[in-house]
């Protein structure tokens, strides 16, 4: 296997996974992991999902920069 090939492999496998985990740490430092389903990676290799702007994960993510 070549390294050029590598980017084109890692993104067939992020592609391929439907459902993974997102997981965030709490203001008491415990991890607090989340079944989510991704969209497909996008060209800068950024993955989003959706989720209501009230919930604790968004304030979690936006504390620690995750």
């Amino acid at each position: 296997m070549s390294a050029e090939n590598l980017p084109r492999l890692a993104r067939e496998t992020v592609n391929g996974v439907s459902t993974c985990l997102a997981i965030t740490i709490d203001r008491r430092g415990d991890a607090n992991a989340r079944v989510i389903n991704p969209s497909t990676l996008t060209d800068e290799w950024t993955v989003r999902f959706m989720t209501d702007r009230r919930t604790r994960k968004v304030g979690e993510f936006a504390r620690t920069g995750a």
